[in-house]
């Protein structure tokens, strides 16, 4: 037994320290293993990013797509947006390309044709032949006949020009407008009578009644049955003065002797005639013996009586 103040034996001294020492050691590394764990923990990265992890907690699966961007692009393919989008693209680039070759063509429309500028008197050649032959002669034929005229003057190329063609076929056009072909002109006149007036016209496009001429005889006043049997016959009427027509007064009479014998005159049919489409139908039937009266507008105006015609009242002044 030892006793208090006396020294403990070596021996139980240094198991002792033995067993501290292996405490020591074991809490050291489990520490250490502590640390170096939470350590790997803290810098390693998740293996899913923000958008896969949404994905996963909505549709409990997870997501295709690497990234938003490449679900964006999978969407615009699917609903056909990138196909539109291409599609549009060229054709405004189409449009910016057309637009700037229409621009240069205008610039060389402006200009003229570039042969005229290297040899001014290739365009006088044109001018000449196309006035002499009026238009008339097709474009092709034109270049043909003043390529011969001016061969190995310029180069080949400057013939294919598209503002030539387009100055040839103009000139052309102002050469036909100024000088229409005769036969056109004459086929365009077809149909027109230069000596037709309205006592030309048949009688039965006037009259209802033509057709029923039995019927009409029984409507006709005798003294015009008389009349129109005559004419009906080839035989004309004994010939009628203007003086003796003294159911007209004096003015009257005098306009009808100022006609004489002219079939077409200003202020036909009179005034005093109060039924046009009558005197109009008595002409037509002295037109056949116009020639034959000295005065046939007093024969016209006897017929126009005897078919009933009236006498326009004057009014008093």
């Amino acid at each position: 037994m030892i006793k208090r103040g006396q020294r403990t034996s070596p021996v139980f001294s240094s198991a002792n320290d033995t067993v501290s020492n292996r405490s020591d050691s074991i809490a050291s590394d489990i520490e250490r293993s502590l640390a170096a764990h939470f350590d790997r923990q803290a810098v390693q990265p998740r293996s899913e990013n923000i958008y896969d992890q949404i994905s996963s907690i909505i549709n409990g699966t997870k997501s295709k797509y690497s990234s938003v961007d490449e679900a964006v692009m999978d969407m615009q393919e699917r609903s056909g947006f990138s196909a539109h989008q291409k599609m549009s693209n060229n054709y405004f680039q189409q449009k910016k390309e057309a637009q700037a070759q229409n621009s240069v063509k205008d610039e060389q429309s402006a200009k003229g044709p570039q042969i005229f500028e290297i040899k001014p008197n290739i365009k006088d050649t044109f001018d000449n032949y196309i006035t002499d032959t009026r238009g008339n002669v097709s474009v092709p034929a034109v270049f043909d006949r003043v390529r011969n005229i001016h061969k190995n003057e310029v180069d080949d190329s400057l013939w294919n020009d598209d503002v030539l063609t387009e100055y040839v076929s103009n000139k052309c056009d102002e050469a036909k407008k100024s000088n229409p072909n005769t036969d056109e002109v004459q086929s365009q006149n077809l149909g027109k009578m230069t000596n037709f007036n309205d006592s030309d016209i048949d009688i039965s496009n006037s009259d209802a009644l033509h057709a029923l001429s039995p019927v009409k005889a029984s409507l006709e006043p005798a003294s015009l049955l008389s009349v129109l049997a005559a004419f009906d016959k080839d035989e004309a009427p004994k010939d009628v003065k203007i003086s003796s027509l003294t159911w007209l007064d004096k003015e009257d009479r005098k306009q009808l002797k100022d006609w004489g014998t002219a079939e077409e005159v200003e202020g036909n049919p009179p005034k005093w005639v109060a039924d046009p489409a009558k005197w109009k139908r008595a002409k037509k039937v002295v037109k056949k013996y116009w020639k034959n009266y000295e005065e046939p507008y007093a024969i016209t105006a006897h017929v126009y009586e005897n078919m009933g015609g009236k006498v326009k009242k004057k009014k008093a002044t």
